[in-house]
């Protein structure tokens, strides 16, 4: 869909020039020659964009501005101005235009400010996109359990949720515990929920390039610096800034974000301008902080900052009474997503389920119920269902559970011999069955029994 320009200006050059320009560039635009024929265009094309001359011969360019802003809140206004009517520019401002250009300008500048302020304008709309997504998504899938641990997790969570402070909040847990998601229970449960809720995974961005997503940059600050571009701590305010495995930031960036969650301002590379935010910080890791402390990867005065309060998550092995629970949620989602007709799940897997150590932890299980769903037929999740490393892992895990407690080691053969055997026992002597989670053939299988 064209992005739509409205060009106000009462010289005729002026607008043609313009307009032939933006259409070039494949935008959608209208014009006007004076403030009343403006607002009545402004009505009926309903632009993204305006261009409105602040000295027009019947109007003032401020009161159009104005009425522009009553009737769309959302539109951006660039102002064009004359050299000495700065004030008056600066009067705009307060009223809503988004950025103004003094005459006499170049063309290429001009264009430059309308790509900068429509691809603002795009990202605002992503933003409110994702936003409204994010808290679907939360409202579907937000944390489950009854286990002491997780109750004692979400209690916490809902005293921090309904007070402004501690400004920083650290959750640390396994890789896939569900830290994401309690940031986002911390943030849509709190008076910051109709803002921005934004995330930065600091492993995710190469070490060069993280600074600038973070604070932003002015035009030419770098190489690539093409536009002014605000940063995630810009669009956060007000809102909930997540830093997402901080454990792995430089030890140089660690000392700027000390600085900025400290002050609660900060400079856009390139920029000599300090800018204020209101931001609520939470930060996550799978790491141990303090080990990093002892090995010189994390800073210590970072560390005591960012942990105000902090959040464990347990895994998932650590949470029986839950992980069924989770189970049967997952299951019953991903037959809603993929139109499936899953009754439940057997004994034999509740048992698997149970046994096994999950390192995963919640994504895992969620991505092994969603592929089940999606791939599979019921009318259960049965063995067959089981991927062979989840079998393997519980089985080898009761072979030298139940072995005899003196013996420390046991020959591959040995180990082989009960495997198979409880292999087959799980598949209830279906051998066809047993050679196919062996991952071998019924004649392999036929072997193996007869040498053991």
């Amino acid at each position: 869909m064209k992005s739509k320009i409205l060009i106000v200006d009462d010289e005729k050059i002026v607008r043609e020039t313009l307009k032939e320009a933006f259409m070039e560039q494949g935008y959608d635009v209208r014009e006007a020659s004076s403030g009343k024929e403006g607002v009545k265009e402004f009505n009926r094309f309903e632009p993204d964009l305006v261009i409105l001359d602040l000295v027009l011969g019947d109007s003032d360019g401020i009161e159009i501005l104005k009425e522009m802003k009553n009737s769309d809140s959302e539109v951006h206004v660039i102002i064009i101005t004359a050299y000495g009517d700065i004030e008056e520019a600066v009067e705009a401002g307060k009223f809503g235009a988004s950025d103004f250009v003094k005459k006499p300008y170049e063309l290429e500048e001009m264009l430059s400010r309308v790509r900068s302020t429509l691809d603002t304008r795009s990202l605002k709309r992503r933003l409110h996109y994702m936003e409204g997504k994010e808290k679907r998504e939360f409202e579907e899938g937000k944390i489950m359990g009854e286990s002491p641990q997780i109750r004692e997790v979400l209690e916490t969570a809902k005293k921090i949720s309904q007070t402004e402070l501690p400004s920083t909040v650290l959750i640390t847990g396994e890789s896939g515990t569900g830290k994401q998601m309690l940031a986002r229970a911390l943030h849509y449960g709190s008076s910051r929920s109709t803002q921005p809720f934004i995330e930065c995974n600091c492993s995710a961005i190469p070490e060069t390039l993280i600074e600038s997503e973070l604070f932003g940059c002015e035009k030419g600050a770098y190489t690539d610096a093409k536009e002014r571009r605000a940063g995630l701590v810009e669009l956060a305010d007000r809102g909930t800034l997540f830093l997402d495995e901080i454990g792995d930031m430089a030890l140089p960036l660690q000392a700027k974000m000390l600085k900025f969650i400290e002050e609660k301002k900060f400079r856009r590379l390139g920029s000599t301008k300090l800018i204020e935010v209101d931001t609520r910080f939470i930060v996550a890791t799978n790491k141990d902080l303090r080990q990093l402390i002892e090995e010189e990867k994390f800073r210590a005065d970072l560390y005591y900052r960012l942990n105000v309060v902090s959040l464990a998550l347990p895994p998932l092995r650590e949470r029986e009474n839950d992980l069924l629970l989770l189970a049967e949620h997952f299951l019953k989602r991903y037959n809603k997503v993929f139109g499936k007709d899953f009754q439940g799940i057997s004994e034999s897997v509740k048992e698997v389920f149970l046994e096994y150590s999950w390192p995963g932890n919640i994504r895992e299980l969620k991505n092994f119920m969603e592929r089940v769903v999606l791939l599979e037929k019921g009318p259960e999740i049965t063995i067959e269902h089981l991927p062979q490393e989840m079998i393997g892992g519980v089985l080898v895990g009761n072979i030298l559970d139940k072995s005899e407690p003196k013996r420390q080691i046991y020959s591959l053969e040995e180990l082989e011999a009960v495997y198979v055997q409880r292999v087959l026992q799980f598949c209830q002597s279906n051998k066809t069955k047993a050679a196919k989670l062996l991952g071998i053939d019924r004649h392999t299988l036929d072997k193996k029994l007869k040498k053991h």
